[in-house]
């Protein structure tokens, strides 16, 4: 339990924004209160509950832990690496448009 407060303590200064801290506080004091109850247990518990409402999360109807959650492997050809401009023709999978061509490459 020392140790998890004090890695909370070390943790609480790295944010730049005060309204963060706050919010990272709250977060933390229920680490804190699952990890008294039922030690390592609880701290994997509150890393699921966590990763379980960020996976939930949407911006703009589109899911925020993509192109990691619904896996699409075609969107993927871009995430690490820039591909060729050629090659990136097709929008990605998770926006769910119409028109799935990306640029009209006749008018060039």
């Amino acid at each position: 339990m020392v140790i998890i407060i004090a890695l909370n303590a070390i943790a609480s200064f790295s944010l730049p924004s005060y309204s963060m801290a706050i919010a990272f506080r709250i977060i933390l004091f229920g680490f804190m209160i699952l990890s008294g109850l039922f030690g390592l247990y609880g701290i994997i518990l509150g890393y699921i509950m966590i990763n379980i409402h960020i996976v939930n999360l949407k911006s703009i109807g589109v899911p925020f832990s993509v192109p990691f959650a619904p896996t699409f492997f075609k969107d993927w050809e871009d995430l690490i690496f820039r591909a060729p401009v050629p090659v990136l023709t097709k929008r990605p999978e998770y926006m769910k448009t119409n028109d799935t061509q990306s640029t009209d490459r006749k008018k060039n």
